[in-house]
């Protein structure tokens, strides 16, 4: 199949774009007489407006009306859909997405249940990406290489929201207890290290907060086992310079 060379160079400029920003506005607007068709009526458009925003200047406005009689969509689940993307696009899967129609289903889960939490969405994505993507970069006599991910066949058919849950607390609890690899380190970033003097009553002691970056995977490891998520998974990444991971005490 012959591609579309325009197509292609603006798939490639696209790859180099970085989105800075998502902004969503929900909205419901009287219609001046209903709409009827032989399925149900609408009274109003009842709409959910998502805004993009890119380092390099471009705005992208996208809308969702839903018609429940004939898409089964509402504002509500419409909502739920544009959070979890918005988590998605500003988390990992934001710098780089491959394999997008198996990433759909994922994303169709989440419309399906906008009862999760939305924190959950990016440890949902990342215990994903790390079962049926991820592996791990090894070193070998050859060079880097990396290992085959622990379950490759993972799909989302059949699975419940507590299931999946239950799937990634587990997980948690596994890199928790996991024995640290060999240690990885990498350069500081150019950003720079905040401290704040929290001034208290006389009675109390006045306390320094700090974010600092953390610069190598056993840092990575003891923040993960403190706060119980999955930050050590990350320390490939930040090995190759493709994120930075911050501490806040």
């Amino acid at each position: 199949m012959t591609m579309n060379p325009k197509l292609e160079k603006a798939r490639a400029e696209a790859a180099g774009i970085k989105i800075t920003s998502v902004d969503i506005f929900v909205y419901d607007l009287p219609l001046v007489s209903p709409f009827r068709i032989a399925i149900g009526t609408m009274q109003a458009a009842n709409d959910v407006l998502v805004r993009i925003r890119t380092d390099a200047g471009l705005t992208g406005l996208g809308e969702a009306c839903p018609f429940p009689p004939i898409t089964g969509e509402t504002q509500a689940s419409n909502l739920a859909a544009a959070k979890a993307l918005r988590e998605i696009v500003m988390g990992r899967l934001g710098r780089s997405i491959e394999h997008p129609e198996f990433w759909r289903t994922v994303l169709w889960f989440f419309v399906r249940h906008p009862e999760m939490p939305i924190e959950q969405t990016n440890p949902v994505v990342d215990f994903i990406q790390e079962n049926k993507y991820g592996g791990e970069d090894v070193l070998t006599e050859h060079g880097a290489e990396r290992r085959v991910p622990p379950w490759p066949g993972f799909s989302m058919e059949g699975r419940t929201l507590k299931s999946m849950m239950r799937l990634v607390s587990a997980w948690h609890l596994e890199l928790a207890g996991k024995k640290k690899g060999r240690k990885l380190t990498w350069r500081k970033s150019p950003i720079q290290e905040y401290r704040f003097l929290e001034k208290r009553p006389e009675e109390e002691t006045d306390r320094l907060w700090s974010i600092h970056q953390l610069l190598d995977s056993d840092a990575l490891y003891a923040e993960g086992r403190a706060m119980r998520h999955c930050v050590y998974t990350y320390a490939n990444l930040c090995w190759r310079g493709e994120t930075t991971i911050w501490s806040l005490c």
